[in-house]
């Protein structure tokens, strides 16, 4: 049984056994499913309106030890204080030749196979990722190209293009 959690610590019940000299409640229409007296703790009037104190040999369940109250108080300062953003990666921008021969590939080949990236990769001194997500964006890039020369062509003006970003 896994020890109770904090806040239900207050709402512990304790099982009594019957009383001996309580009477036990009628039993429901029909016949009691139970044996008489199983689910039935004291009455409200018998109980002990006091709360018992923890036992001097039982810890107290919501107790923390002495060493961790310092780093407690530090993770709730630090969950108050705003957190800083991951820095991404700097843009990479990609040389003229590497753009030439990127552009000139995918003249010939829409996608390249993992052997054939890797290769592209070595060859232009790029990772493997970057090739790949250079491929892929210009895939999409040829997409734009295509619908909005479908619209043209059906009378629509283009979409405008969105706005760029500019490095300061």
């Amino acid at each position: 049984l896994s020890p109770p959690s904090c806040m239900l610590a207050a709402f512990k019940t304790e099982a009594y056994p019957p009383a001996p000299d309580a009477p036990l409640p009628d039993a429901p229409k029909g016949g009691a499913p139970f044996p008489a007296g199983a689910f039935f703790a004291k009455s409200y009037a018998q109980m002990d309106p006091a709360p018992k104190e923890p036992k001097a040999d039982r810890k107290e369940p919501c107790a923390l030890p002495k060493s961790l109250e310092p780093e407690k108080r530090e993770a709730e300062e630090a969950a108050e204080r705003p957190r800083a953003r991951k820095r991404r990666k700097p843009r990479v921008l990609f040389s003229q030749a590497q753009v030439y021969e990127l552009e000139r590939r995918f003249k010939q080949q829409k996608y390249l196979s993992a052997p054939e990236r890797d290769h592209l990769a070595g060859v232009l001194k790029l990772t493997s990722t970057q090739v790949k997500i250079w491929f892929q964006n210009r895939r999409y890039k040829c997409k734009r190209q295509r619908q909005d020369q479908s619209l043209e062509l059906v009378g629509l003006p283009p979409p405008p293009a969105p706005p760029r970003r500019i490095a300061v």
